[in-house]
């Protein structure tokens, strides 16, 4: 609260000034607390820095002037009218800009040049030139700080990406080398294994039990696919923990132009689609070599009439 009258009365001026003086100081410090509870007619504060002060502080009037009484140090508290224009000026520099980060400073401030309420006033210039000079420190400090968290997720999102890229990888290759494996499986034992088991049992049993071994490899492919989901999905999880963290230090937009870039989302789009298609294929191949070996082995259904023609061709 600065008052200014505009009337050229230096002399009205000086006298107001000199009366509200005890509320420019109380308004100021309930500015500047962490907390502020009004109990029984006064206000408890307390200002948390690299100490602590506890304080009670009350407006009383005596003899038509008001005092500031506290609880903490000399009471009631006296300063001269250039203390109380310096911490009325500190306390808009205060909310002028980035309030949370320079009250911060402050505080700290206070409680390094003092320990209660009249020490704050008496060294109150000190207090504000000591702010200022450390809020700029600290805001050099803060975006060297900013630099290297943002630094560091980058090179995070990088190397997940490069896991997520040789996962993807890993899965093209098992695609086109399993389903080579599994219609070469299909052919040698087609040509090999019918052949010499069909000199101890028909054609019919001897391709059923030559389909086993493939269905059985089948099996394990899926299951080594759905290794590689969950290696993705692993990822995925420690990523989301990693950007919570870093959630505290960097803007929310800012964080999500890291995270959030179209090369990373092709990865992850691709990287599911192949993880579908080879389950989509894989799962068809098993379900027609499971049927094929009921059918050939235990029901003789139209597989069997089918083979049955073909040999009889």
């Amino acid at each position: 609260m600065v008052f200014e009258t505009g009337s050229g009365d230096e002399w009205l001026t000086e006298v107001l000034r000199r009366r509200l003086a005890p509320f420019q100081v109380m308004f100021s410090l309930l500015g500047v607390s962490n907390t502020a509870r009004r109990q029984d007619g006064s206000w408890r504060i307390r200002i948390n820095g690299r100490k602590t002060i506890d304080a009670e502080v009350e407006l009383q009037k005596h003899s038509n002037e008001w005092e500031l009484l506290v609880s903490n140090g000399p009471s009631p508290v006296s300063a001269d009218q250039e203390h109380v224009q310096e911490f009325v000026s500190l306390f808009i520099w205060v909310y002028q800009s980035r309030p949370t980060d320079r009250v911060t400073v402050l505080r700290n401030i206070i409680t390094l040049y003092t320990t209660n309420i009249a020490g704050l006033l008496d060294e109150i210039e000190n207090i504000h030139a000591s702010a200022r000079t450390n809020f700029n420190v600290y805001i050099e400090d803060s975006v060297d700080e900013f630099i290297d968290f943002q630094q560091e997720v980058s090179r995070y999102v990088f190397e997940t990406q490069r896991e997520i890229s040789n996962l993807r990888r890993d899965l093209s290759n098992a695609v086109s080398k399993d389903l080579f494996r599994v219609f070469g499986f299909i052919l040698v034992t087609g040509v090999g294994v019918v052949s010499q088991i069909s000199k101890v049992t028909n054609a019919r049993n001897a391709l059923g039990i030559a389909l086993i071994p493939v269905g059985i490899y089948m099996i394990l492919s899926l299951v080594g696919i759905r290794g590689l989901n969950k290696q993705f999905d692993s990822i995925e999880s420690s990523r989301e923990d990693y950007y919570n963290l870093y959630e505290r230090f960097l803007d929310e937009q800012i964080l999500d132009d890291i995270t959030d870039s179209e090369a990373d989302s092709d990865l992850k789009t691709q990287f599911k689609r192949g993880v579908k298609l080879y389950y989509g294929l894989f799962g068809i191949l098993l379900a027609i070599t499971i049927y094929l070996v009921i059918d050939l082995l235990l029901t003789s259904g139209p597989a069997t009439k089918l083979l049955t023609e073909i040999l009889s061709s």
